[in-house]
C-alpha cells in the first residue's frame, strides 16, 4: 500500500498509478482518506491485500488504462465478492470501445475519463460528499515527458 486512508481504497495499475496518487493527495486535502495500492500484476492477483485494504474503506475505485471488463476492475470485483465484502465499487478505465491514438497522454486521458480529475470526481460522487470536488493540480512536465494527467 502506497498511502493509507479509511474512506476510499484506490487500486491502480500501469499508467494510472500516477493519476491515482495525485487524486489521493487532492482528496486528502479535502478531508477524504484515500488508500492507494499499486496492483502491478493482475494474474496472479493479490486478493488478500485487496480484501485487507478494501475491508478498511467505505468504497473502492479501480483505475486502469485499458478495458475494465476482464481487467483490474473485474478482478477486484471478483476478489471483493469472494471475500464477502459489500463495498461500493467504481471502475475507471476504457469501456467497450475501440480507442484512438494521440501524440500526448493528456488528450487521451481526458477523452476516456482516465485523468486525475476523473478519479477525484468519481470518488467525490461515490462517497456522496457535499459541494464541488477538489480540483486536481496540473503536474509540470517537460516536452515529451510523462506526468499525471
Amino acid at each position: 500500500m502506497l498511502t493509507a486512508g479509511g474512506d476510499l481504497a484506490l487500486f491502480a495499475s500501469g499508467m494510472m498509478l500516477a493519476p491515482a496518487l495525485a487524486a489521493a493527495g487532492a482528496l486528502r486535502s479535502a478531508g477524504v482518506g484515500a488508500a492507494v495500492v499499486n496492483v502491478a500484476v493482475i494474474k496472479p492477483l493479490d486478493a488478500e491485500t485487496i480484501a485487507e485494504v478494501a475491508g478498511q474503506a467505505r468504497a473502492v475505485i479501480t483505475a486502469e488504462n485499458h478495458l475494465v471488463t476482464g481487467g483490474l476492475g473485474s478482478a477486484v470485483a471478483e476478489a471483493l465478492a469472494e471475500a464477502g465484502l459489500g463495498r461500493k465499487l467504481r471502475r475507471i478505465g476504457l469501456r467497450d470501445t475501440f480507442a484512438e491514438g494521440a501524440l500526448t497522454a493528456p488528450y487521451l486521458f481526458g477523452k476516456y475519463g482516465l485523468s486525475t480529475q476523473s478519479i477525484i470526481n468519481e470518488a467525490w460522487d461515490l462517497l456522496r460528499r457535499p459541494g464541488q470536488p477538489p480540483v486536481a493540480e496540473v503536474a509540470p512536465a517537460e516536452e515529451g515527458e510523462y506526468s499525471p494527467v
